[in-house]
């Protein structure tokens, strides 16, 4: 019993004694002035540029074949599952994101950055090269293989700024990708109206090449990777927290197929479709939870750390309104293109502009809510509390002012999203403002969970569009056509010449003008109730974020002059990145240490 108590007690004096180091030497700079002023140079410009072009290349990749998987189907398919052209790259890009940032943690981010690029490039090329879309299936493979290795591009920003830049730069960075963001769904549209349905791919393929270019001649980040003395990296590896990572990916891979089977091949009723989002949701839930806190102590290195969940108001409370008030956004993804096209405006091009607008909008002043979190960053959950405010009540409006107005309605969507673009980049600032041992992890996890949250809307929102569709139109269609004198023989498909654009169905030469312009307007309001529906049934979960984000704790402590990882300046080609001041740890110490880290 007395060695137990001894040696708990040991424990607590090792790991107080670091946490006292760790003060010391993140408040020594501000107390005597000794950080070094940091200079914004021209090698440091390139190099970050090669990490922001290959993370513009993954934008690209999934906002382009999200927006256009029907028409390369229709040029090359037609295939019954065209919809995997665009959803195997968030299943494969994202659901062991936070292992790989993980392993970045140990081993580096520059590696997977090359490792990325590479895959991406080679997987754009197969794609263009395609004749068939089980082929492009096959190298959609591959490019969410690099877009994975690519998720440590928030951390390798962040490290080489100081942390008191963070919110500021993960603004710029964010505005950067303004067009793929922005301009996608434009981009998109024109391709297949004007261009070959490749140059989908070659634009990513051009990027990414550039990319590893970049990187490889001006990315030298030194001393990023730990060591263990008489241990190599196999048996570094083989000793990490590998259940984690597994638990997390396969749980979210296993979720994401299930969401993709329901909604757009099998349906919600098949057991298939809730039998993997169920399986996946377990191991989420059921497996990953209570592996890291039983093992947190038993691990030498755990993906979960204590001395960063243990954080609550600072760090894990964040993630329940980054949870609720993404899935507000999302409605941005999925119901704003379609309010566009069904309420206002039926041509191709000017509906991507208008559908952009919003994400162009917010993308854009993404630094100003940069500098607005690194400027008043003591108070930053109150400023995120206003925001997540201002997001749900926009929302409500909407609901009411649809679709009153088209000049209304964009203006309400664009303010939406330059909330929703604030909480982006204040939500991102506090996953980067933690221990640099944890950076890697802590980012990809913040990637990560949003796009389960987007995979959450897309399960969500067109569900209950399809489940509550049929009623409103039956009520402001089928009836008031009926009353008319139409024959109930015609008025179901006059409904789905109508619903879908069949602008050739013999039937409607069979119908009234008076019952067709009718009926064109009792689908429209149809369409508008289901939407009211659907806004005003996200408030609840704007509500909740909006409150626990103001139980939260400000960052503004932590937003100190230090800068993580040091660059290797110039143009280099064979670089040598471990100088021998890194992390060493001795054999006899390996546990003991990372036991005190956590």
């Amino acid at each position: 019993m007395s060695g137990t108590m001894n040696e708990k007690g040991s424990r607590g004096q090792l790991e107080a004694s670091t946490e006292a180091v760790e003060h010391i030497e993140n408040t020594q700079h501000l107390q005597h002035g000794e950080a070094a002023p940091y200079h914004f140079t021209f090698f440091k410009f390139m190099a970050l540029s090669g990490i922001i072009v290959g993370y513009m290349a993954d934008a690209f990749n999934t906002q382009l074949t999200g927006s256009t998987y029907s028409g390369i189907n229709a040029k090359i398919g037609p295939d019954p599952f065209d919809v995997w052209i665009g959803g195997m790259l968030p299943l494969i890009g994202s659901a062991f994101g936070p292992f790989v940032g993980y392993l970045s943690d140990i081993y580096g981010r520059r590696i997977f950055l090359l490792v990325g690029a590479t895959f991406g490039a080679l997987g754009n090329l197969g794609s263009a090269c395609s004749d068939s879309v089980p082929k492009v299936y096959g190298t959609g493979i591959i490019v969410g293989f690099g877009i994975l290795n690519k998720q440590v591009s928030v951390a390798a920003v962040a490290e080489i700024f100081p942390r008191s830049w963070r919110p500021f730069v993960f603004g710029c960075f964010w505005a950067a990708l303004a067009p793929a963001e922005g301009f996608a769904p434009i981009v998109g549209a024109s391709i297949l109206a004007y261009r070959s349905w490749k140059v989908v791919y070659w634009i990513p393929f051009a990027l990414n090449t550039l990319a590893l270019f970049l990187v490889y001649l001006f990315y030298h980040p030194l001393n990023q990777r730990i060591k263990v003395v008489d241990k190599t990296r196999w048996q570094l590896l083989a000793s990490l927290d590998h259940v984690s990572g597994g638990l997390i990916g396969f749980g979210t891979a296993l979720a994401l197929i299930g969401v993709e089977l329901g909604e757009f091949n099998l349906g919600w009723r098949d057991s298939r479709s809730l039998g993997c989002v169920v399986a996946g949701l377990f191991l989420l839930l059921g497996c990953v939870v209570p592996w890291g806190f039983f093992m947190r102590k038993r691990l030498p290195y755990p993906m979960l750390p204590r001395a960063v969940w243990s954080h609550y108001r600072r760090y894990s409370l964040n993630m329940v309104p980054l949870g609720f008030l993404a899935l507000i956004a999302s409605t941005a993804v999925f119901l704003w293109p379609l309010m566009v096209q069904v309420l206002f405006e039926q041509d191709p091009i000017k509906a991507g502009w208008l559908s952009s607008a919003p994400l162009i909008t917010g993308v854009f002043l993404a630094p100003v809510f940069g500098w607005i979190f690194q400027k008043f960053g003591y108070q930053s959950h109150w400023t995120v509390t206003c925001l997540a405010a201002s997001l749900t009540l926009l929302t409500g409006v909407q609901a009411v002012v649809t679709p009153s107005s088209k000049a209304a309605s964009t203006s309400l969507a664009c303010l939406a999203n330059v909330a929703w673009t604030g909480l982006v980049v204040g939500f991102g600032a506090i996953f980067q403002l933690v221990p640099h041992r944890n950076l890697g992890t802590s980012t990809a996890i913040y990637l990560w969970l949003r796009t389960c949250v987007n995979a959450a809307g897309a399960m969500i929102f067109p569900t209950t569009l399809k489940n509550n569709l049929p009623k409103y139109i039956a009520r402001d269609v089928a009836i008031p056509l009926a009353k008319a004198g139409v024959s109930p023989l015609l008025i179901p498909q006059l409904i789905e010449a109508l619903t879908s654009g069949d602008t050739k169905n013999p039937v409607l030469g069979q119908v009234p003008l008076l019952a067709l312009l009718t009926a064109g307007e009792g689908i429209k309001w149809a369409y508008v109730h289901t939407f009211r529906l659907i806004f005003f049934s996200t408030l609840a979960w704007g509500v909740c974020g909006t409150v626990v984000a103001a139980l939260t704790r400000s960052y503004g402590s932590e937003l100190t002059p230090v800068v993580d990882t040091e660059l290797l300046e110039g143009l280099h080609f064979n670089a040598k990145l471990d100088t021998g001041e890194g992390t060493v740890i001795r054999q006899e110490e390996y546990v003991t240490h990372f036991d005190a880290l956590d």
